[in-house]
């Protein structure tokens, strides 16, 4: 019986200990954020237009599309169906879906894994637009400024919008009335320079009415730009290449003879 009495006491004695104290207030818990471990993205100059979208759902018809930008080695971007975006920054092994703006067919060029552009030729009969829409990000899609750009006036088809970096850009210019040229920014996209004609390839002049030379977009090589144009009518790509920056364009050489475009990697 004084065993028994002893682990009776004892057990008393431990839920005792445990119970908790009458007298012991509740601390008041105040939530806090979670705490930021990257820098903020930078802030977007002003513009005429600021747009944070939000991310569509992945599913996209078939049969679809795709678009690929790939500013370097490592990073690629993709726009699927002309209005989903996805990035990778591991040589395609992983992607991820980013915020696109309300721009159904665009095209896209980027010059790392954050900044690029979107563009969307204006439509017309004979491209009659007088300009094209673009979109720019400086956070990798998080948020898309619009800027209005001047100095694209006259009435060609406008396309294929490129950067070789965050300042230097250049528009294909062209229809089947005039000679393929390339307008030059040097601002981002804020003000364009009057276009530079490509000079006629060997025995592929234009004539009124007739399929004129289509440029594709405009690669950098060091000092050194580059940009293809295809001949529509006969099947034929040249190469151009410029040493001023797109002042000036001079014939270099002709390329395959193929149905579709060639890329300058």
């Amino acid at each position: 019986m004084p065993r028994l009495r002893a682990v009776a006491l004892l057990v008393v004695a431990v839920i005792g200990c445990s119970a908790p104290s009458a007298a012991s207030p509740t601390p008041n818990v105040t939530p806090s954020s979670a705490p930021t471990t990257s820098s903020p993205a930078p802030t977007p100059s002003p513009g005429p237009s600021l747009l944070k979208p939000t991310i569509e759902p992945t599913t996209v018809p078939l049969p679809s599309f795709a678009t690929i930008s790939a500013p370097s080695a490592s990073v690629v971007w993709i726009i699927v169906g002309g209005r989903l975006v996805f990035r990778s920054t591991d040589r395609g092994n992983t992607w991820e879906q980013r915020p696109f703006p309300p721009a159904p067919n665009a095209d896209i060029t980027f010059i790392d894994d954050h900044e690029g552009w979107v563009s969307l030729a204006g439509s017309g009969q004979q491209c009659d637009a007088p300009g094209i829409t673009a979109w720019h990000t400086i956070d990798g899609g998080t948020s898309w400024e619009q800027p209005a750009p001047s100095g694209l006036a006259d009435g060609r088809c406008k396309l294929n919008l490129s950067f070789t970096d965050g300042s230097h850009g250049f528009v294909d210019s062209f229809d089947p009335q005039h000679a393929a040229a390339i307008y030059r920014t040097t601002d981002a996209g804020k003000t364009w320079s009057a276009p530079s004609g490509l000079p006629d390839p060997p025995s592929s002049g234009t004539q009124p009415g007739a399929a004129s030379l289509q440029p594709g977009k405009v690669r950098a090589f060091g000092a050194t730009s580059l940009v293809t144009a295809r001949d529509t009518a006969r099947g034929r790509t040249f190469v151009f290449r410029s040493a001023d920056g797109g002042a000036t364009w001079q014939f270099a050489g002709v390329g395959p003879t193929t149905e579709n475009g060639v890329a300058l990697v």
